[in-house]
């Protein structure tokens, strides 16, 4: 085959095709000259600087061309229609650069974050203010909102969220990407309506703490037990709301039936195992009150990466699982990290006079 490279490509992919027993050229053409040169060409291979329109495809039709390739994800500078229209064969490389646009992207966030562009160009100027650029914000616990989660905002969102969660959405996208897409809609009342149990759990932290601190062990295990259990009946009511209107709340997204349909399950799933999730949150912030540090990094994200990941990796990948049953098993192991959590309550190690300590 002859094939026309106008915007350039990488040389091993040159070498590669040459290999092969294509003739291949290197030439850009402007766009009164691109239709004429096309006739004499099996395949042309644009980028975004090279418009294939109408009068150049009618100009092409007269001669070899049966295929135009886009080297990137948008095929907006080619008239996909009318080349089809006239037997010829469209094709783009649509996973080509996600995972580098994703990595662009979180550059640019960190650079504003950190303002980084701002303080480069002032040093190159000879200036060093510190004082100036050294106010800027950890994206660690921000929330970022990423409107098309497709291939790129999908890779995008892995490197942003939290770490395990990145692996446990990242498995389940591993089977479908419309998982993803059902998981953002049961994010999203799975948010609404839990922030009723986690900041029962945040108060649990620092009422608890106060008691503690007082020296006044015995009531801060009272009033532990006490507040626990009102953050599980806040996550029984909620997650009841959460399965009666699942059926209901993809309904609000412009999304194919299938997707709503996968999403109702998640949520219901999700309002089922809310409760197990209040009361391993809020005995999570019951030994925190305590201060020992080492035990809640055990208890939250050792728990998060030895079990959950592990075996959200496993189902992925070694079983024939649908999505919708793994994410059942990886929600309900949410009921063995309460039972921990039970345990390490009861065993008192948390109930201990932390100003002293």
């Amino acid at each position: 085959m002859k094939i026309l490279v106008t915007d350039g490509m990488d040389k091993n992919a040159l070498a590669k095709l040459r290999e092969m027993g294509n003739e291949v050229v290197e030439q850009f053409y402007e766009p009164d000259q691109l239709g004429a040169a096309l006739k004499d060409f099996d395949v042309v291979v644009v980028r975004s600087k090279t418009k294939v329109r109408a009068k150049h495809i009618d100009e092409a039709a007269e001669g070899r061309l049966k295929l135009i390739i886009r080297g990137g994800v948008g095929v907006d500078n080619i008239d996909v229609a009318y080349a089809e229209s006239k037997g010829m064969t469209v094709k783009n490389t649509p996973r080509a650069s996600s995972q580098s646009v994703a990595e662009l992207a979180l550059a640019h966030m960190l650079s504003c974050a950190r303002f980084i562009s701002h303080a480069g160009y002032t040093m190159r100027n000879g200036a060093w203010e510190k004082k100036t650029y050294g106010k800027g914000m950890e994206i660690c616990g921000k929330t970022i909102g990423i409107i098309g989660y497709g291939r790129i905002g999908g890779c995008l969102g892995a490197m942003c969220t939290a770490l395990g969660m990145t692996v446990i959405n990242q498995c389940y996208s591993y089977r479908s990407l419309d998982a993803v897409a059902a998981i953002n809609i049961e994010s999203t009342i799975w948010n609404l309506m839990g922030v009723s149990f986690i900041a029962m759990g945040e108060a649990v932290g620092i009422v608890i703490g106060h008691i503690l601190g007082s020296g006044d062990l015995k009531n801060a295990k009272e009033k532990a037990y006490k507040m626990r259990r009102f953050t599980v009946l806040c996550g029984v009511i909620f997650g009841v709301i959460m399965v009666a209107i699942a059926p209901f709340f993809p309904l609000l997204y412009s999304t194919t039936d299938y997707i709503r349909h996968m999403a109702t399950g998640f949520i219901m799933i999700a309002g089922a195992t809310m409760p197990f999730c209040a009361y391993s949150h809020a005995s999570y912030f019951i030994i925190r009150a305590g201060g020992n540090a080492f035990i809640t990094v055990i208890f939250d994200a050792v728990y998060t990466w030895v079990i959950v990941v592990l075996t959200a990796y496993i189902l992925s990948r070694y079983t024939n699982l649908s999505v919708t049953w793994m994410v059942a098993i990886i929600r309900s192991l949410e009921f063995f990290k309460s039972l921990i959590g039970f345990f390490m309550v009861r065993s008192g190690i948390w109930v201990r006079n932390i100003v002293n300590t």
